[in-house]
């Protein structure tokens, strides 16, 4: 494919992956089984149908080129491989004009750097998804993948400065990654001293005004 199509290709996809990132590299596949596998045994049923008519009717008889074509293409689906920024999207190609034409499914961003992906020939197999990349597919999606880490960066809400969570205690700022900006801790009940001491004062105004001596509770002195 040449760059310029693959190029039209990547800006025609973009309606199609609305919410699901940036668009950043193209490339064209197959889901289905191995490819090669297909075009022997399609190969093998056309030399199967030419041998059974000579022997017949005497007549060599081929299949014509779209009947092969449409067997082949209704085992082998074509598809278009799209990198973004959030993952691989898989998206229905169209069989006449090779242009995008639905969206089918998001795959993992690390898909396709995964180590159960098999090398075979001219191929490149995606085994958990069945996909089917040639290596110049392949390589011209790996080249323009976006290095990991410079996805958008997800934001953690901050919490008040000074103050510990109920539910997780300390652990829950080493999950969070939040460092506060105040380290001392928070008494509570905070100190009952100026209380004590209101409660003192109103005690000596009473005594004042009766004249007699401040009552204390519990000492077992009568307040009258």
């Amino acid at each position: 494919m040449r760059s310029s199509t693959r190029s039209k290709r990547l800006d025609q996809s973009q309606r199609f992956l609305a919410g699901r990132g940036i668009p950043r590299a193209y490339g064209v596949g197959e889901i289905g089984p191995d490819p090669r596998r297909t075009l022997f045994l399609i190969f093998c049923g056309v030399l199967a149908v030419a041998f059974f008519s000579f022997v017949i009717y005497s007549v060599i008889v081929f299949p014509g080129v779209l009947l092969i074509w449409a067997v082949y293409v209704a085992v082998e689906r074509s598809t278009c491989v799209v990198v973004t920024d959030e993952g691989v999207a898989i998206l229905a190609r169209s069989e006449f004009n090779g242009r995008p034409r639905k969206f089918v499914a998001l795959l993992p961003p690390h898909i396709l750097s995964d180590p159960t992906i098999e090398r075979s020939g001219r191929y490149v197999h995606v085994a958990a998804y069945r996909l089917w990349l040639r290596k110049k597919e392949f390589d011209a999606l790996m080249s323009r993948r976006p290095a990991p880490g410079s996805g958008p960066v997800p934001t953690v809400p901050m919490q008040p400065a000074g103050v510990m969570n109920p539910t997780f205690g300390d652990s829950s700022q080493q999950r969070t990654g939040f460092q506060p900006l105040f380290t001392e801790r928070i008494q509570w009940p905070p100190p009952t001293t100026e209380p004590a001491q209101e409660s003192q004062g109103a005690n000596s105004y009473w005594a004042r005004q009766t004249g007699g001596s401040r009552y204390t509770p519990g000492s077992g002195d009568d307040a009258s």
